[in-house]
């Protein structure tokens, strides 16, 4: 989960956790590349600044996690997309590092926008992943800024014993 509060130096490097994916590249921010007002941190101080980001680049964070087959996740995470509107995709290596599930999702321009993917873990294993990329388009050296992305397990957890419970 990155609130990108954790390590990296404003500027110059990305927060604990975090990659530049393609060509593009990706350090801990709470200013713009070009000297124009960056949006404000949705958790926090800083968030993650990916420049001359083209199709198919991005961020991915670095760690792994271990999935359960069969159980449901929830990725979150918001996304700022300077000056102009684009598309981007999420995509999930399960946890056997294979690659295959994915949305997109549209970025709106100067807005930051939240965004919720669901899915139900086929594989299970420790090499869970994420990674966030820009797609569908093919402007080139956009600007965009990432921020609170979390992964957590949701569903029914609770287990019951009946215990207290009074007969007739």
């Amino acid at each position: 989960n990155g609130n990108m509060e954790t390590g990296g130096t404003v500027n110059v490097s990305v927060p604990t956790g975090m990659s530049a994916y393609g060509g593009s590249t990706a350090v801990k921010a709470n200013t713009s590349s070009d000297s124009n007002n960056a949006p404000d941190p949705i958790d926090g101080s800083y968030h993650l600044r990916v420049t001359d980001i083209s199709q198919f680049e991005g961020f991915l964070p670095t760690s792994t996690w271990t999935s359960v087959k069969g159980k449901r996740y929830r990725i979150t995470f918001w996304a700022y997309s300077v000056d102009r509107s684009v598309s981007g995709q999420i995509g999930v290596l399960d946890g056997g590092g294979a690659t295959g599930l994915d949305t997109s999702f549209d970025w709106t321009s100067n807005t930051w926008s939240k965004s919720v993917y669901e899915y139900t873990e086929p594989q299970g294993g420790v090499a869970s992943k994420i990674y966030l990329i820009r797609s569908l388009d093919a402007a080139d050296n956009q600007e965009i800024y990432f921020d609170a992305v979390s992964v957590v397990q949701i569903g029914a957890v609770a287990e019951y014993d009946g215990s207290g419970i009074a007969s007739d």
